[in-house]
Formats: C-alpha cells, sequence, structure tokens
C-alpha cells in the first residue's frame, strides 16, 4: 500500500512537470507568433507607407510641336478644375542650353536628386525621337540588343550625361533655316547596388562604366527628361500610371559644370 501511495506521487508530480512544459511550449509559441504577426504587420504598415498613392491628381499635355501632337500624362499639384489639355512642346537646342548648360556662369541646372554627392552611382543621357522610346525604356529598361555598341555606357556625373542628351551646341546655328529635328533629352541615374553587380557585372577599362546585359527598369534611380508644359519648362521625372506614361515635376538646382560640345 506503502509504495502504491509513493507511486501514485510520483507519477503526479511528472504529469505536473509535462503540464507546465506543455503550456510554457504554448505560451512560447503563441509568443512568437504574435512577435512574426507584429513584425509582419510592421513590414506591411512601412511598404504602404513608401508607396505613393494610387490616386494622382493628373492631367493630359498635347505636344504641340511634335507629329500628330501626341498626348501624355502630366502629374500636377492639384486635380485639374476641368478636362482642359495642356500644352506642352520640345525646346529647340538653343533653348535646352540655355535652360540648362548655364555657360555664362559655368553651372548646369539638373534634377536635385543628381545632386547627392555620397551616392555610388553613374548616369547616362541620350536623345530620343518620340514618347514611345521613352515609355519603353520605363517599362522594358536599357535592353542592350537597341544600343548600337558592345555595351550600355554610363558616366560619372551628370554632366557626362548631358553631353549625350543635349543637342550639339553647333548645331543651333541653323536654327530657323532648317527644320532640325526635336528631341527628349533624357537622363538615367542607376545606383551601383552590390546585388546589381553581381547579375549584371560593370566594365571599368574604357574610360566609361559599361554594362553588357539589359538593365531592368526598376534598377533605375531616376528616369528624368526636360520639356516646357503650359510655357514653364522643366524637368520631368517618367515613369507609369495606369500601364501609360507618367510625367512628374521634380526640383531642380544649379550646381557647378559645364556640356562639352559633341
Amino acid at each position: 500500500m506503502k509504495k502504491l501511495l509513493m507511486f501514485g506521487v510520483l507519477f503526479l508530480s511528472v504529469t505536473m512537470v509535462y503540464a507546465q512544459q506543455e503550456v510554457k511550449t504554448v505560451a512560447d509559441a503563441a509568443l512568437r507568433s504574435s512577435q512574426q504577426m507584429t513584425r509582419t504587420v510592421g513590414r506591411t504598415l512601412q511598404q504602404t507607407a513608401l508607396q505613393p498613392s494610387r490616386s494622382v491628381p493628373v492631367s493630359l499635355a498635347k505636344i504641340v510641336n511634335l507629329p500628330g501632337m501626341p498626348l501624355v500624362q502630366i502629374q500636377t499639384d492639384t486635380p485639374p478644375a476641368t478636362q482642359e489639355v495642356l500644352s506642352a512642346r520640345l525646346l529647340l537646342g538653343s533653348e535646352l542650353h540655355r535652360n540648362i548648360n548655364l555657360t555664362e556662369s559655368m553651372h548646369l541646372y539638373v534634377p536635385e536628386a543628381f545632386t547627392d554627392l555620397s551616392k555610388k552611382e553613374v548616369f547616362r543621357g541620350v536623345r530620343l525621337e518620340n514618347l514611345a522610346e521613352l515609355e519603353n525604356i520605363v517599362r522594358n529598361g536599357m535592353e542592350l540588343d537597341k544600343t548600337a555598341y558592345d555595351g550600355i555606357y554610363f558616366g560619372y556625373g551628370p554632366s557626362t550625361a548631358l553631353t549625350y542628351a543635349l543637342p550639339p551646341w553647333e548645331l543651333t546655328i541653323y536654327e530657323g533655316v532648317y527644320e532640325l529635328d526635336l528631341t527628349f533629352p533624357v537622363l538615367f541615374q542607376l545606383p551601383l547596388a552590390s546585388d546589381f553587380l553581381v547579375e549584371n557585372p560593370a566594365d571599368y577599362s574604357s574610360g566609361y562604366v559599361v554594362f553588357h546585359k539589359t538593365i531592368p527598369a526598376h534598377r533605375f534611380d531616376n528616369v528624368m527628361t526636360f520639356l516646357e508644359v503650359n510655357g514653364k519648362p522643366g524637368w520631368y521625372k517618367a515613369g507609369l500610371y495606369n500601364d501609360k506614361l507618367l510625367l512628374t515635376p521634380v526640383p531642380a538646382k544649379e550646381v557647378p559644370g559645364f556640356v562639352d560640345s559633341l
């Protein structure tokens, strides 16, 4: 009888220990689940806060000096009061140089996003003939098979990029004599992220930074173009809204520099 009583006490003690461990395990699991949920919700809220609003005030602008006067979406500060179409135009070469390549003061007028010298990044400039080319790059990136060279070339600063984005200064003397082709001056800002350099190694041997693979659109920090809207020239960031090209005005500033003539 005494042995039976001792066995019962021992069994009850072991049962209580296992019960406590099980309760602790369940509590730990609940705590971990709660912490995981908190982290997940936190990340979701952070991502939501970083994403731009899905509804932005947008107007249509008609580029009056391009064939067919194509329409493009322009983001505005306030919703348009009417459905009035804005008037936009591409600037002549002399106007671009006067607004961007400020030779008298030896300054350049560039987007503020291009003036942070602490970033590890490179720049590229091109002249595009129409909105479709710009929209394609914003959607599909810079495609290697669409360049005439063996790679996609970038420089170390906005001044080098502007050398290729602006029309040659020498051509401006023919304005008013010949009908010159109008182009979009477009600048690309590409951060040299470590994971990007792994998938698309850079070639530094030519004095430029050269990539030999297509650069996806999401790798660019900014794609900027310059045009005049309702009589006001300025820099615009190119993006997509409702799966169509959207141009958003951006702040710009003067920085020391000049553009070599090509």
